[in-house]
């Protein structure tokens, strides 16, 4: 340890010692003049190789972020990209985004320089979401600064609805009962009620238990009513009770209480976009199956508001870059109604039962950009700002939604008059939203598509370039961009 007596020579400088059966990693502050311990070394690049979650690694650093918090383990393989192990690191701890380029600097200066691997990764694709494929991340390869796109069929169109339901009963219920413990006014047999709920429910016992809950959240405070809706998100999967839900008796209190107060109750938004999804993912198939005689009352609803939605990603109370689970719910949203209006283009008739079917398409595209261009504004560490699951899925919509355009026509155009159409839609509807700091009264129409397309290109091509983006992310905006160029 005598090396310790001596200075660094400059800021962050780091050095491995043996200390005693360890080996240690110190970094020098020059703030401090001191050398500060960053954590354990294990691994080397000899064959013997460290073990983390079951995997082999070049190194798995042990580091202390803060006193009261336990070591994290920061495994890496020198084949990998070193933005990439940080930000994989940042987002399975929960760690914010700034420290991106903490991390990725640490990882070059005591694992050396990245080395790349003896031969291409392979890749397996399977879509989470028809189950077929899930992207396996492999070392990256320096030659390309993005990955060869997959076929664009391999994503696009996405025609099934994606549903959350994951709950934490037993955590919900304790609020439940510590808030009816607190307000005098709250429902006979509620907690009981809710003590029973699986989605196992009879149709009778799940509308029994809607009819409670709403009867509570009519009389609650609305800082009191998140776990209501938690349960209320999941029920809208038996058909009498998310028509319950979503009547003129109910639904307004609900809306009110979340997605258009003034003080936008980030719990309440947030479970409230999960009911939306739910209800599409519960109705969506059997009125498009069934057009003619399936009571679409509850669909009209969500569609109706779907132009609220598309205004509320921007308001500065949902902070979109710091709250991922929020991420997650309204890209979910956004994908099943681009779900809804690609299925509906294939059947003209069912526009005569929800007219708005026929907006949805150009709305998810806005919204989706909208969100999307986030990340850009922060440059490269923007990407972890988002749950790579919900860039995905806005992806996935984007490219959903531009499969509605001329489906009738689509077996007699050839792909590049397809293309044409593609850019020319996904322009029209990015003019509102990439343009707010341009005087597009000056420009002339053309003019002002043609920017917006730019602008959206540059968006996508951010996702598809980005190094630090998950490989199943880039390589969906890459066949994304493939659809229009």
């Amino acid at each position: 340890l005598s090396f310790l007596v001596y200075s660094g020579k400059r800021e962050g400088q780091a050095i491995v010692i043996r200390q005693d059966d360890r080996t240690v990693c110190y970094q020098w502050s020059t703030s401090e003049s001191r050398w500060i311990e960053i954590g354990d070394v294990v691994g080397s690049q000899n064959p013997t190789k460290a073990m983390f979650e079951g995997k082999e690694y070049d190194f798995v650093f042990t580091v202390d972020i803060a006193e009261n918090l336990p070591p994290l383990k920061l495994p890496y393989n020198r084949t990998e990209d070193p933005w990439f192990a940080a930000q994989a690191f940042l987002q399975r701890n929960d760690l914010p985004a700034d420290y991106l380029d903490t991390v990725a600097n640490f990882i070059t200066r005591n694992a050396g320089p990245q080395i790349s691997p003896a031969a291409p990764a392979q890749t397996d694709w399977v879509d989470p979401f028809t189950g077929t494929s899930r992207y396996i991340p492999g070392g990256s390869s320096q030659l390309s600064t993005s990955p060869p796109p997959e076929s664009p069929s391999t994503y696009f169109p996405s025609d099934k609805f994606i549903s959350l339901k994951t709950i934490s009963l037993d955590s919900l219920l304790g609020k439940l009962e510590l808030f009816i413990s607190q307000i005098p006014d709250s429902p006979n047999g509620l907690l009981t009620q809710a003590r029973e709920f699986s989605f196992h429910l009879s149709e009778s016992d799940a509308l029994r238990l809607t009819k409670t809950l709403l009867a509570a959240v009519a009389r609650w405070p609305i800082d009191k009513i998140f776990p209501l809706f938690d349960l209320l998100r999941c029920l809208v999967f038996w058909r009498s009770a998310c028509r319950l839900i979503l009547s003129p008796d109910h639904w307004p209190r609900i809306v009110e209480s979340s997605l258009t107060h003034v003080d936008m109750p980030a719990a309440n938004v947030l479970l409230v976009l999960r009911l939306l999804a739910n209800v599409l993912a519960a109705d969506g198939p059997g009125y498009l199956n069934s057009p003619d005689t399936y009571d679409s009352d509850a669909l009209v609803v969500v569609v109706n508001l779907a132009p609220t939605i598309g205004q509320i990603c921007q308001n500065d109370k949902i902070d979109m870059g710091a709250r991922k689970p929020h991420q997650i719910a309204f890209a979910t949203l956004i994908h099943n109604l681009a779900v809804l209006g690609y299925r509906s283009s294939e059947r003209h008739t069912v526009y005569t039962h929800v007219p708005r079917l026929i907006s949805l398409p150009g709305l998810c595209i806005r919204t989706a950009l909208r969100i999307l261009n986030f990340a850009p504004e922060h440059g490269t560490s923007g990407v972890t700002l988002f749950h790579p699951d919900a860039v995905f899925t806005l992806l996935l919509a984007v490219g959903t939604a531009l499969f509605t355009l001329a489906t009738s026509e689509r077996d007699s155009s050839t792909e590049e008059v397809l293309k044409t159409r593609r850019i020319l839609f996904i322009a029209s509807a990015a003019v509102g939203i990439l343009l707010q700091d341009v005087d597009t009264k000056a420009m002339g129409e053309t003019e002002s598509e043609l920017l917006a397309w730019e602008r959206a290109q540059k968006i996508l091509r951010y996702w598809s370039d980005t190094q630090t983006a998950l490989p199943k992310v880039r390589s969906c905006a890459a066949s994304l961009l493939r659809l229009l160029e």
